[in-house]
């Protein structure tokens, strides 16, 4: 059922491609998709013959937004007058486009992992567009675009005023194994497990209640931060079991941990909130994020379901 009655409303899903449960009454209004994660598509989705352009592996959906503005990619008809959408790439659209590839890249590092070709042509090719135009401040050369990078990043991991609620809705996504299901939610937090559990002593507590906000049966938090005299770049993860889901959340966990490079980690035993079953890891390979985390995560959630429902029959 549509619960926009007026059914005028046309929605572009960018970044993700499969409402969530909570909005899944406006999945008849999706005309297009551009995204870069997996495709989980709803087959329900109405009218994606307009614009439907996934593409995996890519560092950033932002790149696919740009290639829009570059004339890369034709804009699906909207039913109006055409018109050069270059004409729209200013300074101001063009640094924001550029900032968020960068962040999403690690500043087109390859060595990162999060870097394909037509990321590094976004950006180059925005940078000599406004360069053509005169503007004088298009992040023009690499020692530029790197000074931006870094203040982007300093923001990104300055989470001093937060309150440990706020960091796990603040980069929080949801998911449906199977319609109806169970739901489970994967939070990214730029801080280590450790200077959180410092930083809160009622954190077990914040857990626990946010996933009954939330009705999780599964939550996944998976920290990012950098560490030691190096400054390396880490990653780890906490999976966290609701009362009753233990063993989904033991089927889970064996699933993942080879594919996802998990290694099992001690925790302070402060950290296991009453009644709920949490693991602990360090992440073996910091170039997974959260695009691959879910994909594996909902196949292990699929197949625990699968086979339950065997058993039961």
């Amino acid at each position: 059922m549509n619960c926009q009655s007026a059914g005028q409303l046309r929605l572009t899903l960018t970044d993700h491609n499969l409402l969530g449960q909570d909005f899944a009454c406006l999945t008849p209004s999706v005309v297009g998709i551009v995204d870069h994660h997996v495709d989980q598509t709803d087959p329900l989705h109405a009218t994606l013959s307009q614009e439907r352009d996934i593409v995996v592996p890519l560092g950033s959906a932002t790149t696919l937004v740009a290639e829009r503005y570059l004339g890369f990619t034709p804009l699906p008809s909207l039913g109006a007058a055409e018109f050069d959408p270059s004409s729209l790439l200013d300074a101001a659209v063009g640094n924001l486009i550029i900032g968020t590839i960068l962040i999403d890249t690690a500043n087109l590092d390859p060595k990162m992992g999060r870097t394909e070709p037509r990321d590094v042509r976004a950006v180059e090719t925005i940078v000599n567009s406004l360069k053509a135009g005169g503007d004088q401040f298009g992040l023009n050369t690499l020692e530029e675009r790197t000074e931006l990078f870094q203040y982007l990043q300093d923001i990104k991991f300055d989470l001093s005023r937060l309150t440990s609620a706020e960091l796990l809705r603040k980069d929080y996504k949801v998911w449906q194994a199977v319609p109806g299901g169970q739901r489970y939610g994967i939070s990214s937090v730029t801080m280590s497990l450790a200077e959180w559990t410092e930083k809160d002593k009622d954190l077990a507590e914040t857990l626990a209640n946010y996933m009954n906000e939330q009705k999780l049966a599964i939550l996944v938090i998976m920290t990012s931060h950098t560490g030691g005299e190096n400054k390396t770049f880490r990653r780890e993860a906490a999976v966290i079991a609701a009362p009753g889901f233990e063993p989904l959340l033991t089927h889970t966990i064996v699933a993942i941990t080879q594919p996802l490079t998990l290694k099992a980690m001690e925790y302070p035993s402060a950290l296991h909130p009453t009644q709920r079953d949490i693991r602990f890891f360090t992440q073996t390979d910091v170039k997974l994020s959260r695009k691959q985390f879910q994909p594996a995560i909902h196949t292990a959630i699929q197949g625990f379901t699968a086979t339950s429902s065997s058993t039961r029959l």
